[in-house]
């Protein structure tokens, strides 16, 4: 049983060194933008065809023993078991590979989050820059629009403060309106009584005419009776 383990890790060890070199060697032929230099690694050696057959037929054969021997994984145990994966492998900078955390040294492992950081701040300043460069031609291609937009909007806030001030005054006359109002039969009725007294006034300072009028013609006639 223990023969069988030690055969079985083994054979682990073998496909996941077989993985390490085909991510190195597609890394290298195939390199993300923004990402550090890495150098070179040799291609991998093209295989006869009949052996990809052959191992295709092999891989096939044991696929299909393992799906009846073992039930298929649910999503969440082949999730957990990407997760796994991706955890376990990862690029050390200091050896310019993949390779496995569990077998790194404890610096190596701290400048795993290091690489992944400096990869984001590499791709936040490409970013950077594609957004400045996009900024610049929106600022060409937009300016006389921007102009355009900030006269209407002063000449919109000129017209918002003309219509408020305006509204002060229209409510100054509404309140004076209002007042007017309230005072206006007060008023009418001290001028009513100011023409009625003046009308008394002057219905008296005619009585009072008409009577002189009458004494001044008695009077002629008086003296003119002595003068014959």
């Amino acid at each position: 049983m223990a023969a069988q383990a030690t055969a079985e890790g083994a054979a682990d060890q073998l496909v996941r060194e077989e993985m390490i070199k085909m991510l190195e060697a597609d890394a290298s032929a195939f390199p993300v933008k923004g990402a550090p230099e890495v150098k070179k690694k040799k291609p991998l050696k093209q295989l006869p065809a009949e052996l990809l057959a052959a191992a295709k037929e092999m891989l096939a054969a044991e696929v299909e023993a393992l799906q009846q021997a073992v039930p298929p994984p649910s999503a969440a145990e082949l999730e957990a078991a990407m997760e796994e994966v991706s955890t376990e492998l990862a690029y050390v900078p200091s050896l310019q590979k993949f390779g496995l955390l569990s077998q790194a040294s404890k610096a190596e492992r701290l400048q795993v989050p290091q690489q992944q950081l400096q990869l984001v701040k590499n791709f936040m300043a490409r970013d950077a820059k594609k957004a400045a460069k996009i900024e610049k031609k929106l600022d060409v291609l937009l300016g006389g629009y921007k102009k355009r937009a900030s006269a209407l909007a002063a000449d919109l806030q000129e017209k918002q403060q003309l219509v408020r001030d305006k509204d002060i005054e229209l409510n100054c006359f509404k309140q004076l309106q209002g007042h007017e109002a309230i005072a206006l039969p007060q008023r009418l009725s001290e001028m009513q009584a100011l023409v009625g007294e003046q009308t008394a006034r002057e219905a008296e300072l005619q009585a009072k005419y008409a009577e002189l009028e009458r004494m001044r013609l008695t009077l002629r006639e008086q003296l003119a009776a002595k003068a014959r």
